[in-house]
């Protein structure tokens, strides 16, 4: 429990778009320093993976591609989540010039309109995007990065979900769907705005919305081929195969734009930092990292855990008071 294999690395808090469901907005708007991010590939040597994500856009930081340089350079496979609009011809081509694994495209609806109400953005040009990118992966016959689209299902947008499955189809997509519903962690529901709590599902809707998944998953006419491809899978795989624990504080871990090692991509309050990348000793970080682990593998649930989906896959004594709802769907779906 002492290595540190896989990292989340937020390369900025900023975003073009306005989803209102989005903590980002509430936070400082920075953009995490090369000086940090070599210190984070220094410290941890035994790194396997990194997602280039947190709560901004990834691409608007200006030293992105020297970050995931760094994070190649250290042996680690890359994939990234990114809201699509700023796929130009300049940055697919570095994209591709990188050991990326999987890109994530995030939307809620496949209508035009509606996706602008909500994300206050032009989906005609996140299409032209993923397009972009689509072809020329295609073209340089490579098979990497995967495509994949990483949807937040509302209450409003649940009729459409079916839409987005036909979207993916027509678009020639191979990364799969992860569906999931607003997080119902405070840290989130106290970001939203009115409108967005409203938008949170009920447990019947979760259901449906893992029943669709399901149908996702069963259809062999669609390509998923890179479904399991990325950091995620990979972080969660002991999860669904081993002994039930939080793979976060086993063996990963989250870097804010501002450097602070986090528990996981859920946790934003900085009381919960294991440690300042940079500043503080790595060993330091990681025990007080083992040592939350021990307290959640004890049944002491820690503060920021709580409503957490992947506390339901531990033992019943420790899920006893955890609420089942949208976070059950969690991020790999």
């Amino acid at each position: 429990m002492t290595e540190v294999k896989f990292l989340q690395i937020e390369p900025t808090t900023r975003c073009n778009y306005t989803c209102g469901f989005c903590v980002g907005r509430t936070m400082h708007q920075t953009d995490l320093p090369l000086a940090i991010s070599d210190a984070v590939f220094r410290a941890f040597p035994t790194l396997q993976a990194v997602e280039l994500q947190g709560e901004g856009e990834p691409l608007l930081n200006r030293n992105f591609f020297r970050i995931a340089e760094g994070a190649a350079g250290a042996g680690a496979s890359i994939s990234m989540i990114t809201n699509g609009s700023l796929l130009s011809d300049e940055r697919v081509e570095r994209i591709l010039s990188l050991p990326i694994e999987r890109v994530g495209v995030s939307l809620e609806s496949p209508d035009a309109a509606r996706f602008k109400t909500i994300r206050g953005g032009a989906f005609g040009k996140v299409l032209e995007g993923i397009a972009r990118l689509r072809d020329a992966r295609n073209a340089s016959g490579r098979r990497r990065p995967v495509i994949g689209l990483n949807v937040t299902v509302l209450k409003s947008t649940l009729a459409e979900a079916e839409d987005i499955i036909a979207l993916y189809r027509s678009l020639g997509l191979d990364g799969g769907i992860w569906f999931q519903g607003l997080q119902d962690q405070q840290t989130y529901v106290s970001a939203y705005t009115p409108l967005m709590v409203s938008e949170m599902l009920s447990a019947d809707e979760t259901g449906k919305v893992e029943a669709l998944r399901k149908r996702f998953d069963e259809d062999d006419t669609i390509d998923k081929s890179g479904r399991d491809v990325g950091f995620y899978p990979r972080l969660f795989e002991d999860l669904w195969s081993g002994p039930p624990t939080c793979p976060w504080l086993v063996q990963g871990g989250y870097i804010s734009a501002e450097g602070d090692f986090m528990p996981c991509c859920h946790v934003k309050d900085v009381r919960w930092s294991f440690g300042r990348v940079g500043k503080d000793p790595a060993p330091g970080i990681v025990a007080r990292r083992n040592a939350m682990a021990g307290a959640l593998r004890d049944g002491d649930i820690p503060e920021p855990c709580a409503n957490c989906w992947v506390l339901d896959f531990l033992r019943p004594a420790h899920t006893a008071t955890v609420a089942h709802g949208d976070a059950s769907l969690g991020a790999i779906v």
